[in-house]
């Protein structure tokens, strides 16, 4: 069997190879480099048949799993000739000043036609909150911060593919009878307004890889791994008022169980705007649909008492940031403290054979470094000490405690 899917993940690779190629049909750019890849329609789709035979033979999750993975491989393909064709036209600099005649009634003497005249508050800008924090609240590229000010950096870009991202996480094992934590996790947004910039559609396509590292003597699986996708609508009624629900559909399990791994989380929230850009509440309710978390209230406040600093109490998961650093247009340093939990539910096959699944819980109250370069990109770094962990099977129902610990984390975005 182990031979089996490495052979087909061999095939899997090649034609992720030849779809890229495959990409410069749809997504070109003035590169001349692609006259060097040579034609290779016949082998393509010879591919494509070896590909149907397997897929008759793969259980649903995995197909589902490596078309997820060509998804992926496509966009993130189609968004770097998008951003090869915006270096052409990028400007580093702000753009200089228009001068302007002074109205009347005002002193010619006095008037500086350099002043950036002042500006009204307007609505928060279409994509800046759009997400869907399900398995990873308080995710900074699921739900990045509003603009603080007309000088900033944008925090979203103007175009489909919104952003790519891989993040990985490092949990010690502590003790003997601890379990260590190796995650790796890659997403990527991508959105559309349906009608106007009022109402949006995000989709967000996601993996993530979990390697355990146990004891002999616990019964928990070397290898976990969950493929989801994120489908977020948000809708602006007025500068009062915004709605956002989403869903998560995904399969999660060890790659060896037949039990049932599809789960569906949802989210409905309305944001309050007291004060525009400075304050607001929010209301809604969340499904994890996992083994311990079903449904949750998602309940808090925003308050932002001046550009450098930003409070979101929301439960479950609040976060205080403060900006350390600003170059205006370029790039933005934030520090940050936050509360979350980890962990999630899967179907894996026990050590006897038996189907089963298993729950593994955490908590986590992390410090951090986070870098926002304009137009959405950037990387955080963090560190935090991880408590109330346990792990739990369907079957049993018996609730096995693990040692508290310390964790490490990074991510990247693109």
């Amino acid at each position: 069997m182990a031979t089996r899917e490495r052979r087909w993940g061999f095939i899997w690779v090649i034609d992720l190879v030849l779809t890229c190629y495959d990409c410069k049909h749809y997504f070109p750019v003035d590169s001349k480099c692609w006259h060097l890849v040579p034609s290779v329609p016949a082998l393509h789709a010879t591919l494509r048949q070896l590909q149907l035979l397997q897929a008759a033979s793969l259980p649903r999750p995995s197909l589902i799993i490596r078309c997820l993975a060509k998804l992926l491989t496509i966009t993130f393909v189609a968004w770097v000739c998008e951003y090869a064709q915006a270096q052409v036209y990028r400007q580093v600099d702000p753009p200089a000043p228009i001068l302007s005649l002074p109205p009347a009634g005002v002193n010619q003497t006095t008037f500086d036609p350099f002043q950036v005249p002042a500006s009204k508050p307007g609505r928060l800008k279409p994509i800046e909150t759009l997400g869907i924090p399900l398995g990873s609240w308080g995710d900074p590229s699921m739900w990045p911060p509003q603009e603080l000010n007309s000088t900033t950096i944008k925090r979203f870009r103007q175009s489909f593919v919104q952003q790519a991202e891989f993040a990985t996480t490092f949990i010690a094992r502590n003790e003997e009878n601890g379990i260590g934590l190796i995650s790796a996790t890659t997403n990527v947004m991508l959105t559309a307004p349906l009608g106007s910039t009022d109402s949006v559609l995000a989709v967000t396509p996601r993996y993530a890889a979990d390697w355990l590292n146990g004891p002999a003597f616990i019964d928990v699986p070397s290898f976990l791994q969950g493929a989801s996708v994120d489908i977020g609508w948000r809708r602006i009624f007025n500068q009062k008022w915004t709605f956002l629900a989403g869903i998560q559909p995904g399969y999660y399990n060890d790659r060896f169980s037949n039990a049932e791994s599809f789960r569906m989380g949802a989210l409905a929230r309305l944001t309050y705007q007291i004060t525009p850009e400075k304050l607001s509440v929010t209301l809604g309710i969340a499904d994890l649909d996992q083994a311990d978390y079903g449904i949750i209230p998602d309940v808090g406040l925003t308050w932002i008492p001046n550009p450098n600093t930003r409070f979101d109490l929301i439960f479950p998961e609040p976060k205080i940031s403060r900006r350390v650093g600003h170059l205006p247009y370029l790039l933005e340093d934030w520090v940050y403290t936050a509360i979350s939990f980890g962990g999630g539910t899967w179907a894996v096959q026990r050590a006897s054979g038996l189907d089963d699944v298993l729950n593994l819980r955490d908590f986590r109250l992390t410090v951090g470094f986070e870098r926002l370069l304009n137009g959405g990109s950037g990387f955080n770094i963090e560190a935090g000490y991880v408590f109330t962990r346990y792990m739990e099977y369907q079957s049993s129902k018996i609730r096995y405690d693990l040692p508290e610990s310390f964790m490490f984390a990074a991510g990247l975005r693109f």
